[in-house]
């Protein structure tokens, strides 16, 4: 077991020097695979060690500091991903599924919260020959105003939003 952000460095590392698998940091030995597993025992273990109020407060303290720098660093990993693969600017085009929840009421402006879904396209051709159907994918938004989503939608259809951008909405 390694901390994920030691192991993660080593790996850049034996990258950047050229070596393909990685080596062990222990062993040096080549390793045949390189996929992270988290070690869920253990952090089990070390969570229920921490509340379990039998820790010096400091140790407590710079564990929780420590477990929210990580999760700071790892938003940022993936926003540099995410970066790396669509800078800012960069055209999207995204096929939606909205979605009401289950005990939905339209209010007085004849409006309802919805789940945004990514859009998930089934086969070319439905059932019987007829069109294809949308399935729900990841969830975008929760609890967004239908209202809202459609009017943002008509504007991007009307121009006004730039023609560099294009929305598909499709509701069910």
């Amino acid at each position: 077991t390694y901390d994920r952000i030691q192991i993660e460095s080593w790996f850049r590392q034996q990258e950047s020097e050229g070596h393909d698998p990685p080596t062990s940091p222990q062993t040096r030995e080549l390793l045949p695979d390189s996929r992270l597993t988290p070690n869920l025992a253990l952090r089990r273990t070390i969570e229920r060690l921490i509340e379990s109020d039998s820790l010096d407060k400091s140790i407590v303290e710079e564990w929780h500091a420590a477990k929210q720098d990580l999760l700071r660093q790892t938003a940022n990993s993936a926003r540099e991903r995410s970066l790396a693969n669509a800078p800012i600017g960069t055209e999207v085009h995204v096929r939606v599924k909205l979605e009401p929840p289950a005990q939905c009421s339209l209010d007085e402006n004849f409006d309802f919260p919805v789940a945004v879904h990514s859009a998930v396209q089934g086969p070319s051709v439905g059932l019987f020959g007829g069109p294809a159907s949308l399935s729900s994918g990841r969830l975008l938004f929760e609890g967004i105003s239908v209202r809202r989503v459609l009017q943002a939608h008509a504007r991007l259809e009307q121009g006004e939003l730039g023609n560099e951008r294009e929305v598909h909405v499709t509701t069910h």
